[in-house]
C-alpha cells in the first residue's frame, strides 16, 4: 500500500513481515521523545551497496530498516524560483539487514544514487506493532547533520491517537546571524561562515559548500542570509518557496538588498518526503540580529485505521520568536513533510506543515521572510473523507517592523506547500464498450473493477461522453446505485455520463442506440479521483474509441430521432404505467420498459392503422406494482423510428 517511499510494496512487505526486536509486540505505547534514527557511513566504493557502518551500532536481531538520503550534490539550475530534486534525496529505501555487529552492518545489495559516496544517509527503525497508542506529546531529536528529525510509525491493525506528534523545527538548521560589523551597501552572494558582511544561509538537502555558507543567495531551498547593512534573512523553502527578507538599512548605495527566499523544491515523482529547509540569518552590527529558524521534520504514519479523540500532527517550520532590534532578523523555517497512509479515521486529525514566521526588526531594518509550506501526502481514500481531517500547508508570515504590524520593509511571506494524493496504488476500473450496435439496441457501458486486493477503497470518477450517432439515455438526472452514483446529461448532440463507483465495485450504464446524423458513435472516457469538493486528486486514464452503428438498410431520413409519432406516459397511485402513442401513419413495433440497469421489465407488440384523414392513438397499461421505486425508460421501437420517455414510480 505505501507509496511514500521508493519501492513501497517491498517496504510494506519487509516491515510487516518481521522486525525481530518487535516480533512479540502486539501493542506499543509511544510518548515523550523517541529516537529511531542512526548515522550511516557507506563503506562500499562502488555500486551496488551492501555494507554500512551504523552509529550507534544495531542489535544483532535487527532485520529490517529504512535508509533515507538527507543531503546530496544535485545541481541547481538557473531557475530563480525552483530547483529539481534529483537522486535519492527524499526517497525512503527499504533495506534487509543480513547481519550486524559493532563494526559492520551487511545488507542485501541496494543500488543507490550514483552520488552515494558524497550523499548523507541515515538509518531509520520504524516503530511497529499490531496496535500503536500515542496519548501525549511524541517527538524525536532534531536533524544534526548525521541523523534525526524523522518519526515512522506503522500499526498492522489500528493506531489510536490523541495529544500531539511534533517534529516542528526538527529539520534542516537555520543560518546563523552574521558576525558583528560590516560596511553599508554590501551585495554579497557567497561568503565563508560567520562573515561580518553577510548572514548565514539556511541548510537544505543540497550538500553545503563552506566557501559559500553565507550571503544573500539561497542554498537551494535554504534561505539566503542578510547582507550588510542589517538586511533580513530569507525564509526556508520546501514545496513552497520561502519569502525574501527585509531590505538593508538605507545608509549607502546600493540599497534594497535582502536575503533571498529559499527555492521551491520540485519533486518530479511527487512522492518524496523532504525536511523543511532553514531560514537565512540576519545581518548585524549591533549584536542584536537573530538567526534563521530551522525547518520542520518528517512524520510517516501507516495503519489500516486510525481511531481516537483528536491529535495534532505538526511538521511546521519554526518561527523566529526573538525581535532583532536595530539589526536584521532571521527568516522562518520551511514546513516539513507528513505522510498518512490510512484507509479511514474516526479521529479528528489536524496536520500542519506550514512555514514558520520571519523575525521582527526595528524601524528601517530588515525583518525576516516567511518560510515556505511543506508537503502532506495521503491516500486518496483519506483525502476523500475530510470529515475528520484538516490540513494546513500555508506559507509563513513575513516579519514586521516592531510595533508596526503593517510595515515589513520589503519582507515577504512564504508560498503555500502541497497536498498530494498517493495515486500509484489505485487500480482503476476497466471501461468496456461494444464495438458495434444496431439501431434500437440497448447498449451497455461496463465499468469493471480490477482491484480485488485489500487496498484502501476509494471512489473513482469516470466521465463518458458519446457524440455522433444518436444515443438515448435509459437514465435521467442523478441515480444512486448502492455506493455508486450515475449522472446523465444530454445537450448539444452529446450524451454525458458521470459515474462515481468504489474501486472494488462494478456496474453497467445502459443506453439506447438511435440513429442521428451518421453511423458512428465517438466515445471519450476520462478516469479521475475527485475530492468531496470536486477537485481532481488523481488523473488515472483517458481513452477514445468508437462504436459502429448498423442502420439495418434504412435511410437516414426514415430512422431519425424526431420520429413521426409522439408518445406519452403516466403513472397512477396504484403503480400502473399507461403508455399512449399517436401517429398519422400506420405503424408497428414493440414497446419495452427498461430499468436503470438496462433490464427489460415489460414488452408488448404494437400495431395500428390510422383512420382516414385523422390520427390514431394506441394505448396500453403495464403493471408496475412489483417494481422498486425509481426511474424507468419507456422505448417505442417502431417502423416509423424510435422514441423514448422516462417515468418515475
Amino acid at each position: 500500500m505505501i507509496r511514500c517511499v521508493h519501492n513501497l510494496a517491498v517496504l510494506a512487505m519487509m516491515i510487516a513481515a518481521v522486525m525481530s526486536m518487535h516480533a512479540q509486540t502486539t501493542s506499543l505505547r509511544l510518548r515523550d521523545t523517541i529516537d529511531q534514527c542512526r548515522a550511516v557511513q557507506v563503506l562500499d566504493r562502488e555500486l551496488p551497496v551492501d555494507s554500512l557502518r551504523v552509529t550507534p551500532a544495531l542489535s544483532a536481531q535487527m532485520q529490517n530498516a529504512i535508509l533515507l538520503c538527507m543531503t546530496s550534490t544535485f545541481p541547481v539550475g538557473n531557475d530563480t524560483t525552483s530547483v529539481a530534486i534529483q537522486g535519492d534525496v527524499g526517497r525512503l529505501l527499504p533495506i534487509m539487514i543480513l547481519r550486524s555487529d559493532s563494526m559492520l552492518t551487511v545488507i542485501e545489495s541496494e543500488d543507490l544514487d550514483t552520488q552515494f559516496r558524497t550523499n548523507t544517509y541515515q538509518l531509520i527503525m520504524p516503530s511497529l506493532a499490531d496496535t500503536i497508542i500515542v496519548d501525549s506529546v511524541l517527538t524525536t531529536r532534531p536533524w544534526n547533520g548525521a541523523s534525526g528529525g524523522v518519526i515512522v510509525i506503522e500499526a498492522r491493525h489500528v493506531m489510536q491517537l490523541s495529544g500531539m506528534i511534533d517534529v516542528t523545527g526538527l529539520g534542516y538548521s537555520g543560518g546563523p546571524r552574521s558576525a558583528d560589523g560590516g560596511s553599508c551597501g554590501v551585495v554579497q552572494a557567497c561568503d565563508p561562515p560567520r562573515s561580518t558582511r553577510t548572514g548565514g544561509k539556511g541548510l537544505s538537502p543540497l550538500r553545503q559548500d563552506l566557501a559559500c555558507a553565507s550571503g544573500h543567495r539561497p542554498w537551494a531551498s535554504g534561505g539566503g542570509g542578510g547582507d550588510a547593512h542589517n538586511a533580513g534573512g530569507g525564509g526556508g523553502g520546501n514545496a513552497g518557496r520561502g519569502g525574501r527578507g527585509g531590505d538593508q538599512y538605507k545608509c549607502s548605495d546600493p540599497i534594497g538588498m535582502y536575503g533571498v527566499g529559499g527555492l521551491r523544491l520540485f519533486d518530479p515523482d511527487q512522492l518524496r518526503l523532504i525536511a523543511g529547509s532553514g531560514g537565512g540569518g540576519g545581518h548585524q552590527n549591533n549584536t542584536v540580529a537573530t538567526d534563521g529558524a530551522s525547518g520542520g521534520g518528517i512524520i510517516i504514519l501507516r495503519a489500516p485505521k486510525i481511531i481516537g479523540d483528536s491529535v495534532r500532527i505538526s511538521a511546521r517550520g519554526r518561527d523566529v520568536t526573538t525581535a532583532a532590534g536595530n539589526d536584521g532578523a532571521g527568516g522562518g523555517g520551511g514546513g516539513g513533510s507528513v505522510c498518512i497512509e490510512a484507509c479511514s479515521t474516526s479521529c479528528r486529525i489536524l496536520v500542519d506543515v506550514s512555514g514558520g514566521r520571519g523575525g521582527t526588526a526595528a524601524a528601517s531594518h530588515g525583518p525576516g521572510g516567511g518560510g515556505g509550506g511543506g508537503r502532506f501526502l495521503a491516500l486518496p481514500a483519506l483525502l476523500q473523507d475530510t470529515r475528520n481531517l484538516r490540513i494546513r500547508a500555508d506559507g509563513g508570515a513575513a516579519g514586521t517592523i516592531t510595533n508596526q504590524p503593517n510595515d515589513r520593509n520589503g519582507a515577504q511571506e512564504g508560498e503555500p506547500g502541497l497536498i498530494t494524493p498517493i495515486c500509484d496504488d489505485v487500480v482503476a476500473h476497466d471501461i468496456i464498450m461494444p464495438g458495434t450496435a444496431s439501431v434500437g439496441d440497448t447498449l451497455r457501458i461496463d465499468i469493471i473493477a480490477r482491484d480485488t486486493t485489500s487496498r484502501c477503497e476509494c471512489l473513482i470518477s469516470h466521465t463518458v461522453r458519446l457524440t455522433g450517432a444518436g444515443v438515448g439515455p435509459l437514465t435521467s438526472g442523478m441515480q444512486l446505485l448502492g455506493l455508486s452514483s450515475l449522472t446523465t446529461d444530454v445537450g448539444n448532440g452529446t450524451l454525458t455520463f458521470d459515474v462515481q463507483a468504489p474501486s472494488r465495485s462494478s456496474l453497467s450504464v445502459p443506453l439506447l442506440c438511435v440513429l442521428s446524423m451518421d453511423t458512428t458513435i465517438q466515445a471519450r472516457t476520462a478516469t479521475t479521483i475527485r475530492s468531496t469538493l470536486g477537485a481532481t486528486l488523481c488523473e488515472l486514464d483517458n481513452d477514445t474509441t468508437s462504436i459502429s452503428v448498423d442502420v439495418c438498410g434504412r435511410s437516414r431520413r426514415q430512422v431519425v430521432v424526431r420520429a413521426p409519432f409522439r408518445m406519452m406516459g403516466h403513472t397512477s397511485p396504484t403503480r400502473q404505467v399507461s403508455v399512449e402513442l399517436e401517429s398519422a401513419t400506420s405503424a408497428e413495433g414493440t414497446i419495452r420498459i427498461y430499468d436503470v440497469l438496462g433490464n427489460v421489465l415489460a414488452e408488448q407488440v404494437i400495431a395500428w392503422t390510422p383512420w382516414p384523414n385523422a390520427s390514431n392513438s394506441c394505448a396500453m397499461i403495464f403493471d408496475g406494482a412489483a417494481w422498486p421505486p425509481g426511474t424507468y425508460l419507456i422505448a417505442a421501437h417502431t417502423s416509423n423510428g424510435t422514441r423514448t420517455i422516462t417515468v418515475r414510480l
